[in-house]
């Protein structure tokens, strides 16, 4: 019999003694907006590979990247419950952001910015493992080398080494890294450290 790995509570000691340790995400934007019900469902397969079902109120998120595409399916997106997404996304809030071409693109077509802001618990596998993240009917392999990834409602999902240490700092450089950012970013209307 084949395990797989399934939604469900998790204890953080089960989630140590598993291998898993907690990651806090890097601070992304992400362009989002709910799933009429004229496109649901709609199958999505991510970057690492998850085949996804969304359906409709699912929120679609969008890595804008750095240049305009010709639809919205040839963006890196992926689906997210709307309970999911109210927990663990907010709206984007640097004062001074200006949206890029691809940015502004997809607001054109009714995404909004957001940025995700849940802790994690991941680890780097060793072995492959099945798993079957929230809007999936069928688990998928997820292979060696990738993260798998327990978010705040235990729902697991896969990432791929680069996408993942792009999200997300490594344990032990949270503290540091946001000291260092709150030394250099600018109060709300001044120059900050260098203005």
């Amino acid at each position: 019999m084949v395990n797989v790995i399934k939604q469900r509570e998790w204890t953080e000691p089960e989630l140590r003694d598993q291998g898993f340790d907690p990651y806090a995400r890097r601070k992304q934007l992400v362009m989002a907006r709910p799933l009429p019900r004229s496109e649901s469902p709609k199958g999505i397969v991510t970057s690492s590979g998850e085949r996804l079902i969304a359906l409709t109120g699912d929120m679609i998120c969008y890595n804008p990247g750095d240049r305009i595409r010709p639809t919205f399916d040839s963006y890196d997106h992926w689906s997210v419950e709307p309970g999911i997404f109210k927990q663990t996304y907010r709206p984007w809030d640097e004062w001074d952001w200006q949206p890029s071409p691809a940015e502004q693109y997809l607001m054109d077509l009714g995404c909004k910015p957001y940025y995700k802001v849940a802790q994690v618990w991941a680890k780097k596998l060793d072995e492959a493992v099945y798993v079957q993240s929230p809007g999936e009917n069928h688990p998928h392999l997820v292979k060696q080398g990738n993260y798998l990834v327990i978010g705040p409602q235990g729902e697991p999902y896969s990432m791929d080494s680069r996408t993942f240490i792009q999200c997300y700092y490594q344990p032990g450089m949270t503290a540091l890294w946001k000291r260092v950012q709150q030394l250099f970013k600018p109060a709300q209307g001044q120059g900050g450290v260098y203005g």
